[in-house]
């Protein structure tokens, strides 16, 4: 079997993930988007997808501290990584980011991508994924 052995980065990244979950439940705004920040970093070194989904709920929490263009760049930076629903979640974090920052050329162009991958004409994956 291929258990992760204590004291491993996919041990310590479950781990992260899990205390952002609880931060949530407290209203931690500011330390779950932290601890989702470390929690990217650590599943970077074994789990790419694991490290994008936790990059999208840093920027979706960034965009719930209105910090809009910490938001939008984190979003944009996961969906280049992933693709499918995860890619669109994070397409939508950061068209909703760019429309908080006034910038709406910017968000109808996330938005078409978002929208080109749910139709799936392959325009949205321009970007690559890991």
């Amino acid at each position: 079997a291929n258990v992760p052995q204590a004291g491993s980065r996919s041990v310590e990244a479950a781990a992260l993930e899990c205390k952002v979950s609880a931060l949530l439940a407290t209203d931690d705004a500011e330390a779950a988007a932290q601890a989702a920040q470390d929690a990217a970093a650590a599943y970077e070194e074994g789990d790419g997808q694991c490290a994008a989904r936790m990059a999208v709920v840093h920027a979706q929490l960034q965009l719930r501290m209105e910090r809009f263009d910490q938001a939008s760049r984190a979003a944009e930076a996961a969906a280049a990584r992933i693709g499918g629903q995860p890619k669109a979640v994070a397409l939508h974090t950061a068209a909703s980011a760019h429309l908080a920052e006034k910038r709406p050329d910017e968000a109808l162009q996330v938005a078409g991508e978002a929208a080109a991958l749910a139709s799936g004409d392959g325009a949205a994956d321009r970007r690559g994924r890991a």
